[in-house]
């Protein structure tokens, strides 16, 4: 793998990852529940340690090799802010056929939902330009849900116990 995340789509159809939907939706990943107190869990694949084929990765974690980062750059002129930055770099990495997929074996617990507001939305027009995307809102069906737990410690703890189930059955 040249780039490797926790999350991410194999199908970028707009300025977000997940806007694929569900079909195209890989790794897992805790996150805060959305109405505050507990941790929920988004699994959205599981395969081997790594998933590879993905056209995109959420910038809550990925890592590549220096030079690879060097040599692709960020886009400091279109992404001065902290929004897409991610989703530029990856989506270039993979459209410049390096090799882009999701860890299975890192489980993050990020302590953000993402914010889709006004201080997104021109980086969002400025990547749907840069890339030729359609502006349109999400377009598959919906990511699941997550498993909801008391914390993401209990989220983790539930997620170890899934991997031991799925080695043991090969």
């Amino acid at each position: 793998m040249d780039l490797v995340g926790v999350v991410g789509t194999t199908r970028l159809t707009g300025p977000a990852w997940g806007w694929s939907g569900r079909a195209c939706g890989r790794g897992r990943i805790i996150q805060p529940h959305p109405a505050g107190g507990g941790a929920g869990l988004h699994l959205l694949s599981f395969s081997e340690p790594v998933t590879p084929g993905l056209q995109a990765v959420d910038g809550a974690f990925f890592a590549t090799r220096r030079e690879t980062a060097q040599r692709l750059g960020f886009d400091r002129e279109a992404f001065d802010g902290f929004h897409l930055y991610d989703l530029d770099f990856s989506f270039r990495a993979a459209r410049s056929g390096l090799r882009v997929g999701v860890s299975h074996d890192i489980l993050l617990c990020h302590d953000s939902l993402g914010e889709y507001g006004p201080a997104w939305r021109p980086y969002a027009e400025r990547f749907c330009a840069k890339f030729q995307l359609d502006w349109v809102e999400q377009s598959g069906t919906p990511l699941p849900p997550p498993v909801m737990f008391t914390d993401a410690q209990e989220a983790a703890s539930a997620c170890l116990r899934l991997d031991a189930v799925c080695r043991s059955l090969g």
